[in-house]
């Protein structure tokens, strides 16, 4: 499978770091972070047999948006009727306490601390630079603590028309949610 794997990638021009997840997914379930080839063998030993595999291009915008979009069969344009913004977990150093004393210390953080220091072992004893931001989740979901918020206030009349313009190269699509990162809301 890693032979195929790879094959794939170099033909779509993908190099690491690179996100691997399922064609249908759930919450997040089964979106990780290829770093590197030992990892994506791991990743492909444990995926269930038969099911499909996205690979996609690492973006490392620190924002992402949820934006749902429908047209309908005779409308020349869709419309965007929610769009939700994720605000992912991060813990920020003070240059003095370890990531571990950081998410114990976080009211937030620290409802989820099991996962979180499990998924950071390498860096839970690590003493955070001062004003060092520490990424917790990698996908936003309420399953990794990531909080929502309305953000239908942030759809404009050329957002609209920039997520048409995208979606109007996907064949037969009418309806769907985009999650879309980005670096900033300009």
């Amino acid at each position: 499978l890693l032979e195929q794997a790879e094959t794939v990638l170099e033909k779509a021009g993908l190099v690491y770091p690179f996100v691997a997840k399922p064609d249908q997914g759930e919450r997040g379930l089964g979106v990780c972070l290829m770093k590197d080839k030992n990892r994506l063998r791991k990743y492909l030993e444990a995926y269930p047999a038969g099911d499909v595999i996205l690979f996609q291009e690492l973006v490392h915008y620190p924002h992402e948006a949820a934006i749902l979009y429908y047209r309908m069969p005779d409308d020349e344009v869709g419309n965007i009727p929610s769009m939700t913004i994720k605000h992912f977990p991060a813990i920020r150093g003070n240059g003095q306490h370890t990531l571990r004393e950081l998410i114990e210390a976080d009211p937030r953080a620290r409802v989820m601390r099991s996962v979180y220091i499990e998924r950071h072992a390498a860096d839970a004893e690590r003493v955070l630079e001062d004003g060092e931001l520490f990424d917790l989740v990698f996908t936003g979901n309420r399953a990794q603590g990531t909080i929502f918020t309305d953000g239908r206030n942030k759809i404009t009349p050329e957002l609209n028309t920039q997520i048409h313009e995208f979606v109007s190269s996907i064949p037969n699509f009418f309806f769907g949610r985009l999650d879309m990162r980005f670096r900033d809301m300009d």
